[in-house]
């Protein structure tokens, strides 16, 4: 819990520091700063300037780009030597050309190994500035090996991946209920996050956090351009020590929305650098909503643009933190500031900030797959939604990301081909629609994201769909005509669609289906009778434990929507006696029954507030069923509930899942 809550509460904060390569402007060439004189590119090898098993590069390739005025220099020029086990040392010069020379050397008869690339800067034959590249051959690694391809693929020992993935896991704050059943969606997913609140591999990643290693590094210095404290630094070189060779880890989690606390990515830069010199076996993630600021410190980087779905009091729906677009620019934010070396992945909303604002929603299976298909549209490489066990809580989701996430296993092999997407001309009001277009083995794929709350059409026209007159739903039902590489398609808002050719899918679930059967889903929600359904903000939630937010008020919503297995609330600091309290200040319930549902409480004591003061008015010993079925003498009319719960099924804690009430 210590682990979550912060995330649901952090809001955007100015990150004052922009991470990049250092670059000296026009000054003094005899100044201190001639190692910042020029860069160097290591085009190839692609990934972290590694070669790795399997790979066969030929030649190491690159750029020399030179940062200070030419005028300065007499016949600028410069020289390459490689330098390392079987490395041809012969000296290449290269003449500059407006600022900037392409270098090829030699790397076929490379052995296992680390080589220096010597690299200098020379005016009128004279050394003017020189640096020094490390690039290393590596060997077979005791654990996995996981890169980033040229196509910004995640290839984990061998095999290129498309992320499907979730932080945290089915075992993290999943109601006990839930833990007892088979999920659908954990079959396609192919890499876990593991359990978010240690800083150990329990899963598939390593989290290197240093407020984790070294708290006090929290309050100051991580926000300052210095190196981390000796007890990180240790403290890391010791996790990766014991992890680095386990054949379950796949990355290192660096850090956790580092914009919200303005962490320095100078700061970052360091561990990044160590990570990498010690383990480079494993790309580093972080997760931001500002990852132009934070390229220089991760190999993925996974924006999360938050749309915050609310309903107000009217029934109107918008998006509180921004329109759809965010996708988009996030992603394409990821590779323009990385240059088209760090890989984007995407954490999309699939939770409620209800904890916070009365007036939150999860965000509906159409809002979600916008989010999914024009991040894929713009590049995105992967998915990694936060948080596992909340979705559960909207049938919308709990349908809607198992299907989401086949559908996705199902187009690896376009999402995993090396063949680019066509380019294409879209025409739609605003720019509208996000639009993907890919051909494999013959086979022709059209992503379309209607990004917009409205309705709208847009012509789409391509040389991928040159040779083509048909495309056809891939889970859908739609068909569109097409004519001279051109088609038209018709848009709901947010609206997504899928189009192949051949047709392919043919015996999935389709779109319209899956719809449907969520609208079944939630009508069976409301019970004959039960008087508190779809009611939870009207009534003033209290408990135990609040969890230490927002001055001890926490509205429990999720215990009165329909949901009988999904955690409404639980006793996480188990606090005596586990208690919930429910307030009436906009209605007063009249009900003869109650029903409580929980896989773990054991005895339940139903109190009721009576003429000033609270009375029992009913109570459960020894349950041992999932629901708890209170029936009352009399007809009950009351301003307030209380429910306790002295005991629990032994090795657990407190949970509630729903309370219904009634006539």
């Amino acid at each position: 819990m210590n682990r979550i809550l912060p995330h649901f509460f952090r809001f955007p904060l100015v990150a004052g520091l922009l991470a990049g390569q250092v670059c000296l402007v026009a000054g003094n060439p005899n100044s201190a700063d001639k190692d910042a004189a020029f860069q160097v590119e290591i085009h190839q090898p692609f990934y972290a300037n590694c070669i790795f098993p399997g790979e066969d590069v030929r030649a190491i390739e690159g750029t020399v780009r030179v940062n200070v005025p030419l005028d300065t220099l007499r016949d600028p020029k410069v020289c390459l030597t490689l330098q390392g086990p079987g490395a041809d040392s012969k000296p290449l010069r290269k003449k500059l050309q407006q600022g900037a020379a392409n270098f090829e050397l030699n790397a076929s008869n490379l052995q296992v190994g680390e080589f220096q690339l010597k690299c200098e800067l020379l005016s009128a034959d004279k050394l003017f500035a020189e640096k020094t590249v490390t690039i290393r051959k590596l060997a077979q690694p005791a654990g996995s090996c996981v890169r980033i391809d040229k196509n910004l693929n995640l290839v984990v020992n061998g095999t290129p991946i498309f992320m499907r993935s979730w932080m945290s896991d089915e075992r993290y704050l999943i109601s006990q209920a839930l833990s007892k059943t088979p999920h659908p969606d954990s079959r396609f997913v192919n890499l876990w996050h593991g359990e978010a609140s240690t800083v150990l591999a329990n899963g598939e990643y390593l989290c290197a956090q240093a407020e984790i290693l070294d708290p006090s590094e929290a309050a100051t210095r991580v926000k300052t351009d210095v190196k981390p404290s000796p007890k990180v630094l240790e403290g890391m070189k010791r996790l990766i020590a014991e992890r680095k060779d386990k054949p379950e880890l796949r990355y290192y989690y660096l850090c956790d929305e580092p914009e919200c606390r303005t962490v320095s990515p100078i700061y970052l830069k360091h561990q990044y650098d160590l990570i990498k010199a010690l383990d480079p076996y494993h790309p580093v993630v972080i997760v931001t909503r500002a990852p132009e600021n934070y390229t220089q410190c991760a190999d993925i980087l996974s924006p999360h643009p938050y749309v915050n779905p609310v309903v107000d009091a009217k029934g109107r729906r918008t998006l509180r933190s921004g329109p759809m677009t965010m996708i988009r620019r996030q992603i394409q934010t990821v590779l323009t500031a990385g240059k088209g070396r760090v890989a984007p992945w995407l954490t999309p909303q699939a939770f409620t900030y209800s904890i916070s604002d009365l007036e939150a929603d999860y965000p509906t299976f159409t809002e979600f797959r916008c989010m999914i298909y024009s991040a894929i549209a713009n590049g995105c490489r992967g998915f990694y939604p936060y948080l596992y066990f909340d979705h559960f809580n909207s049938l919308d989701l709990r349908l809607g990301c198992d299907f989401i996430y086949e559908t996705l296993a199902s187009l690896d092999p376009f999402l995993l081909s090396s063949a680019q997407p066509s380019p294409v001309k879209m025409d739609a009001p605003e720019n509208g629609v996000d639009v993907w277009i890919k051909k494999v083995d013959g086979k022709v794929l059209l992503i379309a994201a209607n990004v917009l709350d409205r309705e709208l059409d847009a012509n789409i026209s391509s040389a991928g769909l040159q040779g083509i007159s048909e495309l056809h739903g891939y889970r859908e039902k739609t068909t569109a005509k097409v004519a001279a590489g051109a088609c038209a398609l018709h848009f709901a808002p947010y609206q997504v669609h899928l189009l192949s050719n051949p047709r392919m899918g043919e015996n999935m679930k389709t779109v319209e289906e899956l719809q449907a059967e969520i609208a079944a889903a939630k009508a069976a929600l409301k019970k004959p009778g039960n008087i508190l359904y779809g009611r939870g903000r009207e009534i003033q939630w209290d408990a135990s434990d609040n969890y230490p937010i927002l001055g001890g008020y926490f509205p429990i919503i999720t215990l009165t929507d329909g949901l009988c297995d999904a955690l409404g609330w639980r006793d996480v600091f188990r606090k005596a006696p586990a208690r919930v309290e429910m307030a009436f200040p906009k209605f007063k319930p009249r009900f003869r029954s109650a029903r409580i549902y929980s896989a773990t409480v054991e005895d339940l004591e139903f109190w009721i507030w009576k003429e000033g003061q609270w009375v029992k008015a009913a109570e459960e010993k020894g349950n041992q069923e999932p629901v708890i079925k209170l029936t009352f003498p009399e007809e009950i009319t009351t301003v307030k509930i209380k429910i306790l719960m002295p005991k629990v099924h032994p090795g657990l804690t407190a949970e509630l899942y729903e309370i219904e009430l009634y006539e």
